[in-house]
């Protein structure tokens, strides 16, 4: 089967990026000839995966979407394909993947990082000023009411809701299929070798109790009523200690931290390319985020052992079952909330923390990237029986 993969970017880094190319991967192990279309792609040696370079206008953010777009199209109407796969700003597909979600309800809902209504107001003053916010609604409705887009893939019923409620997509085009990971990459293997090598690196003692925070957009993924919250747990529960892992205005919240006098017990690591020994080392991960499809950072830490804390406005909370591998924050803006969640995390016996993380791995064992690349592969073959 030729199959092309297209998206600005596939590489390591990022999230949908992250996706498409394990995804591109996936296909060529199952056998498949796979072209990947992008102005950037880190796949090397790999006999069964053709890299098409996309030249996009290196200028402006709304010139460089709307080049990629067009000349991506341009190009994949070269060959001939079984099936064209797509995700992000991107016009020609068959098949569409939303692992970014639908943008017209993200617009609406990351608003919610913002505490003030001038905020909120001020925030979307700037989307209707940019060009390329009305580039993106522009594209995102050619894909989702464009007959040549003909199925879609979702990777969580919050997502797959959004497009069926914004743009009255039929159910019967939308298949849910949650992310797949590396799990024997990402396992539970050597957590108290982890546990003790973090605890050495800061200093920390046998008896706290670590949160781990880990995103790449830290105001979009709440960490701002995540010190809120852990500032009030400080005060009762000084084993209480958090590792917070990423970027995104990390110099903000190192300076909230420190004015909450949190220095001591709140640690700022920044970008990491591996991450494992944080998430084996950790008791608890928190990510009360205001939007996301469906966090891989989550089924990661679940894939370690680590139970969660996440907020029902992401995918994740889909596979939270209360009490079992986690707890779920219905307003991920109340820091009394997340405060509540993180406090009953804390309490927990040794005994229950250890069949929460038991229970934690079994969850993630379910979404495998080899479980994963089946379902697309049995969706893929009934859709292009050839």
């Amino acid at each position: 089967m030729k199959i092309a993969i297209v998206h600005k970017n596939v590489i390591s880094a990022g999230g949908a990026e992250r996706y498409m190319r394990n995804l591109a991967v996936l296909f060529a192990e199952q056998g498949c000839n796979v072209s990947v279309y992008a102005a950037k792609c880190d796949i090397v040696n790999n006999p069964k995966i053709v890299f098409h370079k996309i030249k996009i206008i290196p200028f402006l953010p709304f010139l460089k979407i709307l080049s990629f777009a067009i000349n991506s199209e341009k190009e994949i109407k070269r060959e001939k394909y079984d099936l064209i796969v797509g995700t992000g700003n991107v016009f020609y597909q068959d098949l569409y993947f939303l692992s970014g979600g639908v943008y017209s309800r993200y617009v609406w809902i990351s608003l919610l990082k913002y505490r003030t209504f001038l905020g909120k107001f001020l925030r979307y003053v700037r989307r209707l000023l940019s060009p390329s916010h009305w580039l993106k609604l522009y594209i995102e409705k050619r894909i989702f009411i464009n007959e040549k887009t003909k199925y879609f893939i979702c990777p969580s019923k919050i997502v797959a809701n959004n497009l069926t409620e914004t743009y009255k997509v039929d159910s019967s085009k939308i298949k849910i299929i949650i992310n797949g990971i590396d799990a024997e990459k990402f396992n539970s293997v050597g957590k108290d070798i982890a546990r003790k090598s973090v605890l050495r690196k800061f200093s920390f003692s046998d008896s706290d109790f670590i949160f781990l925070f880990v995103s790449s957009n830290h105001f979009l993924k709440g960490l701002e009523p995540l010190l809120d919250a852990f500032y009030l747990l400080n005060k009762e529960q000084k084993n209480a200690k958090m590792i917070i892992v990423g970027k995104g205005r990390e110099n903000y919240f190192r300076k909230k931290s420190e004015k909450m006098q949190l220095s001591d017990f709140v640690k700022f690591i920044g970008w990491h390319d591996d991450i494992r020994e944080f998430y084996r080392a950790a008791d608890f991960f928190v990510y009360p985020s205001f939007y996301d499809p469906f966090p891989n950072v989550a089924i990661e830490s679940l894939a370690c052992g680590t139970p969660i804390i996440v907020s029902s406005l992401t995918g994740a909370s889909e596979i939270i079952e209360e009490g079992k591998n986690g707890f779920i924050i219905k307003n991920p803006r109340d820091a009394i909330e997340i405060f509540d969640k993180m406090k009953k995390a804390i309490s927990l016996r040794k005994e229950k923390l250890m069949e929460m993380s038991v229970g934690a791995r079994k969850t993630a064992e379910n979404f495998s990237n080899e479980k994963h690349i089946k379902k697309i592969m049995e969706f893929v073959g009934a859709i292009c029986p050839s």
